[in-house]
């Protein structure tokens, strides 16, 4: 399931939940999990892809909890050129990672807070 993104409201809504907030039953915002990952990199990655994606092609991925709460999850889906794209969270590696057609597939870019915005862009700039 997931929630297509259409306005900048709501991709600003996520991102401040995302790094300021948390969502309505979150303690804390969820960028606390992910400590090799800064807000401005999560910021930036939001801008390119923003700047970057198909029109209307964002979506943000959803999950039911146990309370039947629909949530967002750490996982964005985009097109450019047609060609779909994961922004995924990585646990396992601590790191946001970039994927090609698939959330479990291979990473074909990796951003953390030693990713400089110029790297970010230049990421971007060539899907």
């Amino acid at each position: 399931m997931a929630h297509k993104i259409t306005k900048i409201a709501e991709l600003k809504k996520y991102m401040t939940e995302m790094i300021r907030t948390g969502r309505s039953d979150d303690a804390y915002p969820r960028i606390q999990h992910a400590k090799a990952v800064s807000p401005e990199l999560v910021a930036l990655i939001a801008g390119f892809m923003a700047m970057y994606a198909d029109d209307n092609s964002i979506e943000i991925a959803t999950r039911i909890n146990g309370a039947g709460i629909v949530h967002e999850v750490n996982h964005l889906w985009f097109t450019v050129q047609g060609r779909v794209w994961v922004i995924v969270y990585s646990a396992a590696n601590k790191r946001i990672e970039l994927r090609q057609r698939s959330k479990q597939g291979a990473a074909m870019h990796a951003l953390d807070k030693t990713t400089g915005s110029a790297k970010v862009g230049a990421i971007f700039a060539a899907l």
